[in-house]
């Protein structure tokens, strides 16, 4: 058994997943090492936190039902200290999710039980339309014509 640490933004990636219970793969979060992907299978939100401390071995992958980031996130109120942590078995599937007051070894405020069926399912091959670092031509400025914004409203 092992846990992982998950950081607030990977959670809020339940916002993209789908509420579709007949395309159940994409009711979850995808959490590897380096990347972590939630769509909807129309919009496709990833977030890159590096968790390669705390996946045992390289290509494991926990996978997060969107419901439960949710109800996990519910009562966080920004200045509020929460820590996450999965608890997964031997073969890497998670068992849980807990949420704890402050640090790890805080007060336990809520645990919400992963179904184990939720990962069985796999995961649709995003890299096929994530494009790689070397394409990715990030904005760097934004300029803003105040007038004609103030003219669509």
């Amino acid at each position: 058994m092992f846990s992982i640490e998950i950081p607030h933004a990977v959670l809020e990636l339940h916002r993209f997943c789908s509420a579709d219970e007949s395309r159940e793969s994409l009711t979850r979060i995808y959490v590897s090492p380096t990347i972590q992907v939630a769509t909807d299978g129309h919009v496709l939100a990833t977030c890159k936190c590096d968790l390669r401390s705390y996946l045992p071995a390289t290509g494991d992958v926990v996978y997060i039902p969107a419901k439960v980031a949710k109800a996990a996130l519910v009562g966080f109120k920004g200045g509020s200290p929460y820590f996450y942590q999965v608890n997964c078995d031997d073969t890497g599937k998670a068992i849980n999710l807990v949420v704890h007051a402050g640090v790890m070894d805080g007060p336990v405020i809520a645990t919400h039980v992963i179904d184990p069926d939720t990962q069985e399912l796999p995961y649709p091959d995003f890299t096929q339309v994530v494009p790689g670092e070397d394409k990715i031509n990030p904005v760097k400025e934004i300029g803003l014509d105040l007038k004609l914004l103030l003219s669509l409203i």
